[in-house]
């Protein structure tokens, strides 16, 4: 693509832009509300993020968060969607729709083109063991099973770099994924009909129900996936890792999520965390560090054998925030903020709270964070990220319902 408005050059017209772009429907292998359609209605994708490091810039890995799924995370290797992008017929000036994920194969022996991953990103709901029943899934207002997919939300993710526990460098990705959405049993059976609203006894097997309600992301080992071949080989599966959830008893709705390695001369250098935007007004923070034995937070992974949370044995690897910003309701109604975005530079955290305006939050120490300064944007603030200009002057960016763009300086 070239300049749009190079110095003292005319000014660009369509033709002259050379635009070029693809629409990359994906559909769903294993989520059954999503396979009848490319374009479900029910499991949008609203955000992506990559793995960088691929040959001639190329990015290794795109990853695509999809909304109301059990399996929210779709993985796929950047070289293998610009094949099928380069054998498509579109040109410059044109736009064109690639499927990525068709079946070249036959529905019992299906051969995906291009290969992709579908990890399950609701933990909760994966089988517990032989012959064990999985969590069941209800959730206040859900309506009944046309409803429930809307309940399981994955909104935003990051990639992080971190050591693992023998010292080999990684690359994990963090999802949002709202908040755990397998409820504690009422008691009642049989259940009642669907689309009643009414709750639905929990499997005796769940091993979640005590974590109802509470902010939920998701840590995944992607590496394998990274260094794989592309082609028609099998994408190697993202492996687990460990599960972030709020305080015992404390109702969140994960959102976003970016993460920082301190450097020196920080007391945390070496040390990587994750902070966590919740859609109930709160910044939690979570030790993600790698490194060595016995001071790694990811590693060793689960083992694959095994549940994620057995029901026998001490292996349960989920991580509890190292720190907290809750921030004030709304004066007005008592209503929470709704922290949709966050921008992380330096020992900075810009928290974009919709109608809270955007919170400026000190995280040097992130076990002890503390909200310093409140910029008032005139709408609802809901997005924020930092840009360095020509004289290398940074500045905060404000994406606002009423003025659209804000920037402001140091």
């Amino acid at each position: 693509m070239s300049p749009a408005f190079p110095s003292g050059g005319p000014v660009p017209t369509f033709s002259s832009l050379q635009l070029q772009w693809w629409q990359l429907s994906q559909p769903s292998a294993v989520d059954p509300a999503a396979a009848p359609d490319l374009k479900s209605e029910t499991t949008p994708y609203v955000s992506a993020m990559l793995v960088t490091g691929g040959p001639a810039g190329m990015p290794k890995l795109l990853l695509g968060m999809r909304h109301g799924s059990r399996t929210g995370l779709k993985i796929l290797r950047m070289q293998d969607i610009m094949n099928k992008v380069n054998a498509s017929c579109g040109g410059t000036g044109n736009g064109q729709t690639v499927i990525l994920g068709e079946n070249i194969g036959t529905p019992s022996n299906p051969i995906w083109d291009p290969p992709f991953g579908e990890p399950l990103t609701h933990i909760e709901f994966e089988i517990p063991g032989t012959g064990l029943s999985p969590c069941v899934q209800w959730v206040p207002c859900g309506g009944g099973q046309g409803h429930k997919v809307k309940f399981l939300p994955q909104s935003r993710g990051t990639v992080a770099r971190v050591l693992d526990d023998s010292g080999s460098a990684r690359w994990v990705a963090v999802v949002t994924t709202g908040f755990v959405a397998a409820h504690p049993s009422p008691g009642s059976s049989p259940p009642p009909p669907l689309g009643t609203g009414g709750p639905i006894p929990q499997s005796s097997d769940c091993q979640w129900e005590g974590d109802f309600g509470s902010p939920m992301a998701v840590v995944f080992d992607v590496t394998a996936a990274a260094d794989s071949t592309p082609g028609t080989t099998p994408l190697p599966e993202a492996q687990l890792l460990r599960v972030l959830l709020g305080p015992q008893g404390v109702e969140g709705y994960s959102w976003c999520v970016k993460t920082k390695t301190y450097l020196a001369p920080s007391t945390f250098a070496g040390r990587t965390f994750a902070f966590v935007g919740d859609m109930l007004g709160h910044l939690w923070i979570h030790d993600i560090s790698g490194g060595p034995t016995g001071t790694n937070r990811l590693y060793p992974p689960p083992p694959p054998s095994t549940p994620y949370r057995p029901t026998q044995g001490t292996w349960s690897p989920t991580l509890l925030p190292v720190g907290h910003v809750a921030f004030p309701r709304d004066p007005m109604d008592g209503l929470y903020v709704n922290f949709v975005d966050i921008e992380i530079d330096g020992d900075w955290a810009y928290c974009a709270t919709g109608r809270g305006g955007v919170f400026v939050v000190n995280i040097s120490d992130p076990t002890n964070p503390r909200t310093d300064v409140v910029l008032d944007t005139p709408g609802l603030a809901l997005g924020v990220a930092v840009r360095v200009d020509a004289a290398n002057n940074k500045q905060l960016i404000v994406g606002d319902s009423l003025c659209g763009m804000r920037l402001y300086s140091q």
